[in-house]
């Protein structure tokens, strides 16, 4: 589902006169062609921290220009960084290539001061080829709520991957299970809800639910609606709504939000091909009111919200976008990507 990023270019020359012109080429199929200007001022302040190359950089808003946060070492990619309660550290997946080619490798989580000092393993990935994703704090910052990947061997042989959602204690307590099969979670800052997804059989998020912050209670959240794919919920500051990317969805769904940037905040327009169009959308954790706020047709963009919830970052294939809580200025802040995540730092 990457963004297929290409120019098509065609060329034909027709015969002179009197000769025959060969059949036309078959025309090349361009799925969902946009055009996408870029801001040279964004429409509101702060920093946002993003990754690049494995480590996590900061956008700062004022100025649209990246200085790196962290400078780990080669070999290391930091990814899904989650701003802490208190705003003074940062989670993340944190991955080391193994000098063992053979051995598969995996994330550890991780935490690291918002300076970009004191790199700390909060939990290691152990058995080869396990995996910690997706991090999210608890309420109280004591711990962390994560996608485990966990691989299944039977008298040596592999036999799978189990999917999970843990909470795992920043003093060294035992993982605790909190909800089988389940991905992405994301829990509310007033601690009464978790939101996350489960998968099809062919591995794609197509379901989001929500439960208590204990993984219990469980609910459908988009009952009815007709979403193809959904990825990456994120609670808003106060709690009363949800932001997500989705596949699809009420066909007649619509917000203010434009397609293009705000008159007088657009640069040069850059026209893109790319593959499953992605929009984001917000519901309240009751299912209600879902608003799509973008027009964007990005590939599997991650939402963050601001601090005071009026706006959402969000990170795709082809750029990083801003878009106001009511859907009603959407803007593209730079065309480089964060594929590995993004969160509103300041």
């Amino acid at each position: 589902m990457n963004r297929r990023r290409f120019v098509i270019g065609l060329t034909w020359t027709v015969a002179s006169a009197g000769c025959a012109a060969s059949p036309a080429p078959p025309s090349p199929t361009i799925i969902a062609p946009i055009s996408l200007p870029t801001v040279t001022a964004a429409p509101v302040r702060g920093k946002l921290l993003i990754t690049r190359d494995g480590n996590l950089f900061v956008l700062d808003l004022d100025t649209l220009r990246e200085s790196p946060l962290t400078h780990f070492p080669n070999g290391t990619f930091a990814s899904s960084p989650a701003l802490s309660p208190d705003r003074q550290s940062i989670a993340c997946a944190y991955y080391v290539l193994p000098s063992d080619k053979h051995d598969l490798g995996g994330n550890d989580l991780a935490t690291i001061k918002v300076s970009g000092e004191g790199l700390r393993i909060v939990r290691a990935h152990g058995q080869p080829g396990n995996s910690y994703e997706d991090p999210c704090w608890t309420p109280d910052g004591r711990a962390l709520v994560a996608t485990l990947r966990a691989t299944q061997y039977s008298q040596g042989k592999f036999e799978g991957t189990r999917v999970s959602i843990v909470r795992v204690p920043l003093d060294g307590g035992e993982v605790a299970p909190v909800v089988a099969d389940g991905q992405m979670p994301s829990v509310s800052p007033d601690g009464s809800h978790l939101v996350y997804l489960t998968a099809n059989e062919e591995g794609m998020p197509t379901r989001l639910w929500v439960a208590d912050s204990a993984g219990k209670n469980v609910r459908p959240l988009l009952a009815d609606q007709t979403f193809t794919y959904v990825r990456a919920p994120r609670f808003s500051p106060d709690s009363s709504r949800i932001a997500f990317a989705a596949v699809g969805g009420p066909s007649r769904q619509s917000s203010g939000a434009t397609r293009q940037a705000s008159h007088g905040l657009i640069g040069p327009a850059v026209a893109e091909a790319h593959g499953i169009p992605w929009e984001i959308w917000t519901v309240q954790p009751d299912g209600s009111d879902l608003r799509r706020l973008t027009h964007i047709q990005e590939d599997s963009p991650v939402p963050a919200w601001s601090p005071d919830g009026q706006w959402i970052a969000f990170a795709g294939e082809i750029g990083i976008y801003l878009v106001d809580a009511a859907g009603k200025q959407s803007v593209r802040l730079t065309t480089r990507t964060s594929g590995g995540g993004i969160t509103w730092l300041a």
